[in-house]
């Protein structure tokens, strides 16, 4: 649950907040939200909801599948109808970064379930594209995920097609990102 208190701090320092307005405004004490920041306890889901909704994020069920249509829209390298028809209105790098991170547990978690390698190649030209491009963003996720977890992700040689999709997400994540 480490990555869960990296993941809240992020949440909280992006939007100004200091733990003690957190404290206040979900109801949970000072202490605790130290405590869960700093990886020394695992909230219960409920609380991980409460403080999730701080934030206007929803916490998803683990077998529930990450919005691919969202991902596609800005920087997931694979085309599908909900691209077609709408374009993801600027969001925040919260928004962004927690799917992202979701998509990649979900995808190393079901791998086995997937008929191809596609979603497992997309995952890693979006998270190329970050690394080369926008490094900062990349050690934020690599903060919160750990550099174990993205190990299957990397590239182990560079091909023509690893760069064409990273060329996809760049164009993608540039709305977002600059």
């Amino acid at each position: 649950m480490r990555e869960f208190g990296q993941f809240l701090k992020v949440l909280r320092v992006e939007t100004g907040l200091s733990q003690r307005e957190l404290a206040k405004l979900s109801k949970v004490s000072f202490r605790q939200i130290q405590r869960i920041e700093k990886g020394q306890c695992d909230p219960s889901l409920g609380l991980a909801d409460l403080l999730f909704k701080q934030f206007r994020v929803e916490l998803k069920p683990l077998y529930e599948e990450p919005d691919w249509g969202f991902l596609s829209s800005i920087g997931w390298p694979m085309i599908d109808s909900y691209q077609q028809k709408e374009r993801a209105k600027r969001v925040s790098w919260t928004r962004v970064s927690g799917e992202i991170i979701y998509a990649a547990k979900y995808i190393l978690r079901n791998r086995n379930e997937f008929s191809d390698d596609r979603h497992f190649d997309a995952m890693k030209a979006l998270l190329f594209a970050l690394k080369t491009h926008y490094p900062t963003k990349f050690r934020e996720l690599e903060a919160i995920l750990g550099p174990k977890f993205l190990k299957p992700y990397e590239l182990a040689e560079i091909r023509g097609r690893d760069i064409k999709l990273r060329n996809i997400s760049l164009g993608r994540l540039y709305k977002y990102l600059s």
